[in-house]
């Protein structure tokens, strides 16, 4: 369980039969933006809601909710973890410029990209799940 505290979070996705999880997205609390949440309420954010999937409200980032409902209609397994931290914003900042993640926009030239298309795993490849 996350705590009160600011911190980064980061959500990886492992396919259907795979050993390994892969990181597709990259989030802060409590930095300039979210000044009023901490990591609790963050993951809450992305999982207790009406919805019956993991993800953010399609209401709040359309595009970055389709990632997650796909990558979980395709039969894959989320999975969350988070460090505390006293300066999130600019520790996001630094790793989004070292890492591409496929759900972030953000040091991304403002575009998401197709989740671990450039890994060898491909969404297409896995059959839907209903639920």
């Amino acid at each position: 369980m996350a705590v009160e505290l600011p911190g980064l979070y980061e959500w990886g996705a492992r396919p259907p039969g795979a050993n390994k999880i892969w990181a597709f997205y990259l989030g802060q609390s409590g930095g300039a933006h979210f000044q009023q949440e901490n990591l609790r309420t963050r993951f809450y954010k992305y999982t207790n809601s009406s919805l019956p999937w993991l993800g953010p409200l399609t209401e709040t980032c359309c595009i970055k909710a389709s990632i997650y409902r796909e990558l979980q209609r395709k039969g894959f397994t989320l999975f969350y973890r988070w460090c505390v931290t006293t300066e999130p914003e600019s520790k996001e900042t630094y790793i989004l410029r070292e890492i591409d993640y496929a759900a972030n926009r953000r040091k991304n030239n403002d575009k998401q990209r197709q989740p671990f298309y450039d890994r060898g795993v491909r969404l297409a490849d896995y059959p839907i799940v209903m639920y």
